[in-house]
């Protein structure tokens, strides 16, 4: 089955804001690991970061202005589906709830391995293919800009959670 999260967000200084959450499988003393798309008989550390290579866990994304958009006819408990046919802006600052079905993954755990759930604003897996960076470029916007930031709200008020599917 697919995972999903349910998670309470908010952004202080924005209207809107790209989420994307990930798994990554965990080594029992807390090292984040990665795994190779394909057999190689080689170490996985002496292979290129790209995602073409190596994967580093499954991911979901959700535009926070699209959630207005779910598909109750076609979401199930195991998947959420959203139509992207319009976008409402969230007040700065406003608290909501975000519902995120990632990537299905199969993935095996050794003795003591075991997750992290990743929240950001940008895409958390290696590029498709090595490059260096052109001067200048990836400046992440106009100066002055304020930072996105994505604030995770989590307690009583807030049952921000994932859902794993076991076999």
């Amino acid at each position: 089955g697919y995972p999903r999260v349910h998670l309470w967000l908010s952004t202080p200084h924005h209207t809107d804001m790209d989420i994307i959450v990930q798994i990554r499988k965990i080594s029992a003393t807390g090292t984040l690991l990665e795994h190779l798309n394909y057999p190689c008989p080689v170490p996985v550390d002496a292979v290129p970061n790209v995602n073409t290579a190596k994967t580093l866990g499954p991911q979901g994304f959700l535009r926070a202005s699209h959630a207005v958009t779910r598909d109750e006819t076609l979401s199930t408990d195991h998947e959420i589906v959203y139509r992207h046919d319009r976008a409402e802006s969230i007040p700065a600052g406003k608290i909501v709830p975000i519902d995120i079905t990632l990537w299905p993954m199969g993935m095996v755990f050794g003795a003591g391995e075991g997750i992290m759930l990743r929240v950001a604003g940008r895409d958390l897996c290696y590029p498709e293919v090595e490059f260096d960076p052109v001067e200048g470029e990836g400046s992440g916007g106009d100066v002055g800009e304020k930072e996105q930031v994505h604030e995770v709200h989590c307690g009583v008020e807030f049952d921000s959670y994932l859902v794993l599917p076991f076999v």
